[in-house]
Protein backbone atom coordinates (compact mmCIF):
# COMPACT_ATOMS: atom_id res chain seq x y z
CA UNK A 1 0.00 0.00 0.00
CA UNK A 2 1.42 3.65 -0.87
CA UNK A 3 -1.33 5.45 -0.04
CA UNK A 4 -1.05 6.29 3.84
CA UNK A 5 -5.03 7.36 3.80
CA UNK A 6 -6.64 4.34 1.83
CA UNK A 7 -7.68 3.17 5.10
CA UNK A 8 -9.68 5.79 7.47
CA UNK A 9 -8.67 6.74 10.89
CA UNK A 10 -12.37 6.32 11.35
CA UNK A 11 -12.49 2.34 10.92
CA UNK A 12 -11.91 0.87 14.16
CA UNK A 13 -8.66 -1.30 13.81
CA UNK A 14 -7.62 1.54 11.43
CA UNK A 15 -4.12 1.79 12.60
CA UNK A 16 -3.77 -1.67 12.77
CA UNK A 17 -4.61 -2.49 9.40
CA UNK A 18 -2.46 0.23 8.08
CA UNK A 19 0.45 -1.04 10.08
CA UNK A 20 -0.29 -4.99 8.11
CA UNK A 21 -0.73 -3.43 4.82
CA UNK A 22 2.28 -1.25 4.41
CA UNK A 23 4.65 -3.39 4.81
CA UNK A 24 6.29 -4.87 1.40
CA UNK A 25 5.02 -8.37 0.71
CA UNK A 26 4.99 -10.89 -2.67
CA UNK A 27 2.12 -11.47 -3.95
CA UNK A 28 1.42 -14.41 -6.68
CA UNK A 29 -1.38 -14.07 -9.12
CA UNK A 30 -2.10 -17.04 -11.51
CA UNK A 31 -4.35 -16.03 -14.62
CA UNK A 32 -5.97 -17.89 -17.16
CA UNK A 33 -7.13 -15.13 -20.22
CA UNK A 34 -8.81 -15.30 -23.47
CA UNK A 35 -8.89 -12.58 -25.91
CA UNK A 36 -9.34 -11.11 -29.22
CA UNK A 37 -6.75 -9.31 -31.46
CA UNK A 38 -7.77 -6.46 -33.77
CA UNK A 39 -4.59 -5.94 -36.49
CA UNK A 40 -4.15 -3.07 -39.17
CA UNK A 41 -1.36 -3.41 -41.26
CA UNK A 42 0.33 -0.25 -42.60
CA UNK A 43 2.31 -2.41 -45.15
CA UNK A 44 3.25 -5.64 -45.69
CA UNK A 45 6.17 -5.40 -42.50
CA UNK A 46 4.21 -3.09 -40.08
CA UNK A 47 0.94 -3.41 -38.25
CA UNK A 48 -0.82 -1.77 -35.55
CA UNK A 49 -3.02 -3.88 -33.33
CA UNK A 50 -4.88 -3.46 -29.91
CA UNK A 51 -6.00 -6.96 -27.69
CA UNK A 52 -8.72 -7.45 -25.26
CA UNK A 53 -8.74 -10.93 -23.08
CA UNK A 54 -9.59 -11.57 -19.93
CA UNK A 55 -10.74 -14.82 -17.62
CA UNK A 56 -10.58 -15.76 -14.02
CA UNK A 57 -7.33 -15.77 -11.59
CA UNK A 58 -6.30 -16.94 -8.20
CA UNK A 59 -4.40 -14.36 -5.83
CA UNK A 60 -2.42 -15.94 -3.15
CA UNK A 61 -2.39 -12.78 -0.79
CA UNK A 62 -5.05 -10.12 1.06
CA UNK A 63 -4.43 -6.91 0.06
CA UNK A 64 -5.53 -3.50 1.32
CA UNK A 65 -7.31 -3.22 -2.25
CA UNK A 66 -8.21 -6.92 -2.93
CA UNK A 67 -9.02 -10.20 -0.74
CA UNK A 68 -7.27 -13.30 -1.47
CA UNK A 69 -9.02 -16.27 -3.81
CA UNK A 70 -10.57 -16.08 -6.79
CA UNK A 71 -10.76 -13.07 -9.19
CA UNK A 72 -11.14 -11.85 -12.82
CA UNK A 73 -8.37 -9.97 -14.82
CA UNK A 74 -8.83 -7.77 -17.52
CA UNK A 75 -6.42 -6.19 -19.97
CA UNK A 76 -6.18 -4.07 -23.01
CA UNK A 77 -3.15 -3.14 -25.10
CA UNK A 78 -1.76 -1.19 -28.32
CA UNK A 79 0.95 -2.46 -29.65
CA UNK A 80 2.90 -1.83 -32.99
CA UNK A 81 4.55 -4.36 -35.18
CA UNK A 82 7.96 -4.64 -37.77
CA UNK A 83 8.32 -7.48 -39.31
CA UNK A 84 12.16 -8.76 -41.41
CA UNK A 85 11.82 -12.03 -43.07
CA UNK A 86 11.12 -14.31 -40.20
CA UNK A 87 11.82 -12.02 -37.37
CA UNK A 88 9.24 -9.45 -35.84
CA UNK A 89 9.63 -6.74 -32.94
CA UNK A 90 7.28 -5.80 -31.12
CA UNK A 91 6.21 -3.20 -28.46
CA UNK A 92 3.34 -2.45 -26.44
CA UNK A 93 0.98 -0.40 -23.93
CA UNK A 94 -1.17 -2.31 -21.54
CA UNK A 95 -3.45 -1.33 -18.88
CA UNK A 96 -4.64 -4.36 -16.43
CA UNK A 97 -7.69 -4.31 -13.77
CA UNK A 98 -8.21 -7.21 -11.63
CA UNK A 99 -11.19 -7.35 -9.04
CA UNK A 100 -13.32 -9.97 -7.98
CA UNK A 101 -17.03 -8.81 -9.02
CA UNK A 102 -18.07 -8.27 -5.17
CA UNK A 103 -17.56 -12.17 -4.60
CA UNK A 104 -15.50 -10.76 -1.45
CA UNK A 105 -14.59 -7.93 -0.18
CA UNK A 106 -12.14 -5.64 -0.22
CA UNK A 107 -13.05 -5.10 -3.84
CA UNK A 108 -11.09 -2.30 -4.57
CA UNK A 109 -9.63 -3.71 -7.35
CA UNK A 110 -6.04 -3.84 -8.68
CA UNK A 111 -4.92 -1.44 -11.91
CA UNK A 112 -1.57 -1.54 -13.34
CA UNK A 113 0.13 -0.34 -16.31
CA UNK A 114 3.12 -1.81 -18.34
CA UNK A 115 4.78 -1.57 -21.16
CA UNK A 116 6.45 -4.92 -23.72
CA UNK A 117 8.85 -4.78 -26.09
CA UNK A 118 10.24 -7.98 -27.62
CA UNK A 119 11.36 -9.65 -30.35
CA UNK A 120 10.20 -12.90 -31.94
CA UNK A 121 10.88 -15.58 -34.76
CA UNK A 122 8.93 -17.19 -37.14
CA UNK A 123 9.71 -21.12 -38.00
CA UNK A 124 8.56 -22.14 -41.45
Amino acid sequence: MINYWFISHTVVNGDELRARFMKPKSINEYVLNVGLVYRRYLNLNSSIYTTLNSGPMYIDTDTERLKKGFSFSDVISVGYNYKVKNVSFDAKFMFRHASNANLQMPNFGLNSSGFKIGSYYEFN
